[in-house]
This record gives structure tokens, sequence and C-alpha cells, in this order.
């Protein structure tokens, strides 16, 4: 034997998973409507909006070599998001 085993509750975890899920997408929704909002105001001409979109905008690369390593601002939110929502039900 390798160990215990333990089980979990199949229903009761994929919903957690889907529940983490719909609440990371809430998250990049919000970004996204953030943006068009700072573009929609940046049509507007002022320095304010224009600031605020650049701060929606910002990206890291999580690897300097490589573009798909590119880390969000709503990545960063939906990956709380999920964590939080996972950490809640499961510890």
């Amino acid at each position: 034997s390798n160990g215990p085993t333990v089980s979990f509750p199949i229903g009761q975890l994929l919903s957690t998973c889907v529940d983490a899920c719909q609440r990371g997408c809430h998250e990049i929704r919000k970004v996204q409507t953030a943006r068009e909002q700072a573009l929609r105001d940046s049509d507007n001409s002022n320095d304010d909006s224009k600031n605020e979109e650049e701060d929606n905008l910002q990206v890291q690369l999580k690897d300097p070599n490589d573009p798909r390593s590119a880390l969000t601002l709503a990545d960063q939110a939906a990956h709380q998001a999920i964590v939080t929502s996972l950490r809640q039900e499961w510890g």
C-alpha cells in the first residue's frame, strides 16, 4: 500500500471548482469592463483616464524571454478569486 486513501465527495468538489471558475471569470470581466470604460473616457481625452487605461493594460512576463508567459491584472485577480474560493471550501 502507498499510504492512506483519501476520498472526496466528487459532486461537492466539482461544484466548488465550477463556482471558483465563475468567480475568476467575474474578475476577468471586471478588469475588461474597466479597460473598456477607460478607453471610452480616453476618447474624451483627459489625462487621468489615460493613466487608468495604462494601469489596466500592464503586463508582467513571468519569463522575460517568452511573451506567452504574460501575466495581466485580470490574471492576478482571477487567480486570487479562484484560490480564495477553493481555500474557503477545502482549507
